[in-house]
């Protein structure tokens, strides 16, 4: 049952008057609290997955991968959902495109010199929710083409309130 449905079928008992603290209980600790104004004051989101939040705050997505490297059932069903994504076949259809357009297309992708190793670590976004890609461009006859793609680690990276991608370093270890 959804929060809204709760509160209504709550309040709709005849002279019903719940207090306060009833109320938050349910929705509310002071562990979130602290959790949602530690990420207002680093304008950072917190991450919304509810198992990491509920046991392992404190290990972010290591916990999945623990979990792919210790326990043998999961990492059967990630390696069964990954090869079923990569060995399927694949082309790129032009519709009505601008031959030009369709034709630097299929360029663009055939030169990539290590494309299935990188959709494979961009697969990794299965047990971690994102991958972060780095997209190395180069030019080549007055055309820009991409020379490699640097899968990145997702544990580096944080989002802000604006749900932009930021990299934490050792200046910048909170925000990014």
């Amino acid at each position: 049952m959804n929060p809204l449905t709760a509160i209504k079928n709550y309040f709709s008992e005849k002279n019903h008057k719940p207090t306060q603290r009833q109320l938050l209980a349910e929705f509310d600790t002071i562990k979130k609290r602290a959790d949602f104004f530690q990420s207002i004051i680093n304008n950072i989101l917190e991450n919304p997955d509810e198992i990491l939040s509920r046991y392992a705050p404190n290990e972010g997505i290591e916990l999945y991968r623990k979990m792919e490297s210790s326990d043998p059932v999961i990492a059967s069903a990630i390696n069964t959902r990954k090869s079923a994504v990569l060995n399927r076949s694949w082309s790129i259809i032009d519709n009505n495109a601008n031959p030009l357009v369709s034709n630097y297309v299929r360029e663009l992708f055939d030169r990539i010199s290590d494309f299935h190793p990188t959709l494979e670590q961009a697969l990794d976004a299965i047990v971690t929710g994102f991958v972060p890609l780095e997209i190395i461009w180069t030019v080549r006859n007055q055309q820009w083409f991409i020379e490699k793609i640097i899968a990145r680690d997702p544990a580096d990276y944080c989002f802000d309130y604006q749900g932009n991608l930021r990299l934490l370093t050792r200046n910048s270890p909170i925000e990014g």
